[in-house]
């Protein structure tokens, strides 16, 4: 027996009985989602029949799946609540009904146990696990793999490969290309500063230390836009 004959059964086939002795029709200023009344997980003889769907509104569609995971048991009451934590994730293409926090905290936690419960199945470890895992061992042997995603994935991961690649290329070049377009910035912002006889003259001492207070009041300039001008002429 699939279904567990308890109120939450009568109430979910209330609601469904209610829906059909009203007429709807999609594009006509409200908003409705089907709803498959013998779920389609459970009872998949039933995909394609006509009278198996029901146009419900968001609300009612949320609160059939809630009823759901009450009237049903053991695999199937799983089933459900996987079914029902996707009407609990908001998607921006459909104008979901928005469940309290305490009954999302609760959805959540029944579907972290079930996940627990099942990933340390005997069957899952025997079986489904098993053959993920040699499927996986085929596709990361496979020359195909080995000569282009797991060289890619090499370079990536592996720290000592992937720092040498990066520093001889893509971060040498990279690093050349931000110096020089900071570089032109400065250039561009203050070009008296760039002429280095004016800048001996006009920023440094006789020490050729900086005249700080000078610079900044006086050029509107930061003390380490100063030392990058100032490394900038060699100095």
């Amino acid at each position: 027996m699939l279904f567990i004959k308890n109120k939450y059964l009568r109430i979910y086939f209330n609601i469904i009985n209610n829906a059909k002795t009203t007429d709807r029709a999609r594009g006509e200023g409200i908003y409705y989602e089907e709803h498959h009344i013998f779920p389609k997980s459970l009872f998949p003889e039933y995909i394609t029949k006509r009278w198996n769907t029901i146009l419900l509104t968001a609300k009612e569609h949320f609160v059939v799946h809630h009823l759901l995971v009450k009237f049903t048991q053991g695999e199937h009451k799983s089933k459900m609540y996987f079914a029902f934590n996707h009407m609990c994730v908001y998607n921006k293409n459909q104008p979901r009904y928005k469940p309290s926090a305490r009954l999302y905290n609760r959805v959540k936690k029944e579907i972290s146990k079930i996940r627990i419960s099942l990933f340390n199945s005997p069957e899952w470890k025997n079986t489904i696990g098993k053959e993920k895992t040699r499927k996986l061992k085929l596709t990361n042997n496979s020359p195909e793999w080995k000569n282009t995603i797991g060289k890619e994935k090499n370079i990536k991961h592996s720290k000592t490969k992937a720092n040498k690649h990066w520093q001889a290329t893509i971060g040498k070049r990279r690093s050349a290309n931000v110096k020089e377009t900071h570089l032109l910035k400065r250039k561009k912002k203050w070009p008296m500063l760039y002429n280095k006889a004016f800048f001996i003259e006009n920023c440094l001492d006789k020490h050729n230390r900086l005249l700080l207070t000078f610079c900044i009041n006086e050029y509107n300039i930061t003390r380490d836009l100063l030392n990058h001008i100032k490394r900038d002429h060699g100095l």
